[in-house]
């Protein structure tokens, strides 16, 4: 059982580290600034905490890894969601706009 945490205290663009470690499979303890709170699904795929609050963080911590299968399913998940974000996903979704700006031409 692994757990990913990433604890930005003020901003944090989409975060490669948290899409790797959701496409590792592993469950993510992240704090609520950016675009952190689209990636992890509360609760589902992971932890969203408040920043600068470590009680809340060492709680999410804590809480998955005294419960190793809560913390594998949400892994699961995770790495279900990381798919939306893989390469090919992304290539098809980017040709749908170029094919749509085309045909509206």
């Amino acid at each position: 059982m692994l757990v990913r945490w990433l604890t930005s205290p003020m901003q944090e663009p989409v975060s490669t580290e948290i899409t790797e470690a959701m496409a590792a499979g592993l469950a993510s303890v992240v704090t609520d600034v950016g675009e952190n709170a689209h990636l992890i699904e509360n609760g589902v795929t992971g932890r969203i905490v408040p920043p600068e609050d470590p009680q809340a963080l060492a709680d999410a911590l804590r809480a998955l890894i005294q419960n190793p299968s809560l913390c594998g399913d949400m892994g699961s998940k995770a790495r279900t969601k990381a798919q939306q974000y893989g390469v090919e996903r992304m290539v098809a979704r980017t040709l749908g706009v170029y094919e749509r700006v085309l045909h509206e031409r």
